[in-house]
């Protein structure tokens, strides 16, 4: 699974991000991936269902 995400400034970190996502994916899922775009300045971070 991956997810996109368009921070509305520069300021906001991936890490702010990521706990925001992981609150949600609790349990069901492991972060296995996070990069920027630099083109479009949207953090991505990838998933995988845990075992």
């Amino acid at each position: 699974m991956e997810i996109r995400i368009k921070p509305d400034s520069e300021e906001e970190k991936s890490s702010k991000l990521y706990n925001l996502l992981r609150n949600g994916l609790k349990g069901k899922y492991t972060l296995s991936s996070t990069t920027q775009d630099k083109n479009t300045g949207e953090f991505i971070f990838k998933f995988k269902e845990r075992e």
